[in-house]
C-alpha cells in the first residue's frame, strides 16, 4: 500500500516538473529601466553649463515617467541653481534613431542672472516653479544611448540645450 502511494506521489511529482510553465521570454514592449545624465547649457543671454542626471521607466516602448535632476552652473558650490522635476517623457519605435521629446515639472532654488563681472545664482528667490520642454533625437547601440535635444524652460525665460548618454537596463 505504502509503495502505491510513494510510486502515485513521484509519478505526480514528476508530471507536475515537466508540465511547469516555460520561460516567458520578454519583448520589446515589456517595461524598461532608463537612466540617463546630460550636459548642456542654458541661457538667458550668455550661455551658462548644466548637468542632470534622469531615472525613468519606459513603458509600451514609448512612454517614459522619469524624475530628473538639474544643476545649472555646477562648479559655482553654493551658487549653484537646482531644480529637481518630474516629466513625461515620449519617443518614437525606433530601434537605432528614436525621436524624442519631454516636458517636465518642478521646483527650482533659483534662476542664473549673469552679473557684469560674471555668473551669478540668485538665491535670494525661494523655490519656485520649474516648467521644461524639449524635442531631441537618440541613436541606440544596444543598451546604451546618445542623444541630443534642444528646449526651454518658459517661467524663467532660458533656452536649453543638451547632449544625453544613457542606459536602458532591466527590460525587454
Amino acid at each position: 500500500m505504502h509503495a502505491a502511494k510513494l510510486t502515485l506521489l513521484s509519478l505526480g511529482l514528476v508530471t507536475a516538473a515537466l508540465a511547469a510553465p516555460a520561460e516567458v521570454k520578454k519583448t520589446a514592449d515589456d517595461p524598461k529601466l532608463e537612466v540617463e545624465v546630460t550636459g548642456g547649457v542654458t541661457s538667458r543671454s550668455d550661455l551658462t553649463p548644466t548637468v542632470s542626471a534622469r531615472l525613468g521607466v519606459d513603458f509600451w516602448n514609448w512612454f517614459t515617467p522619469s524624475v530628473r535632476l538639474v544643476s545649472v552652473a555646477p562648479w559655482s558650490g553654493s551658487q549653484s541653481a537646482w531644480a529637481i522635476q518630474a516629466e513625461l517623457r515620449g519617443h518614437t519605435r525606433g530601434s537605432l534613431l528614436q525621436l524624442t521629446g519631454g516636458i517636465g515639472f518642478g521646483l527650482a532654488t533659483a534662476n542664473v542672472v549673469r552679473a557684469p563681472t560674471g555668473v551669478d545664482a540668485d538665491l535670494s528667490r525661494p523655490a519656485q516653479p520649474w516648467l521644461t520642454g524639449d524635442v531631441g533625437a537618440r541613436v541606440l547601440l544596444g543598451p546604451l544611448f546618445l542623444g541630443v535635444s534642444v528646449g526651454g524652460a518658459p517661467l524663467q525665460q532660458q533656452w536649453l540645450a543638451s547632449l544625453n548618454l544613457g542606459f536602458v537596463a532591466f527590460g525587454g
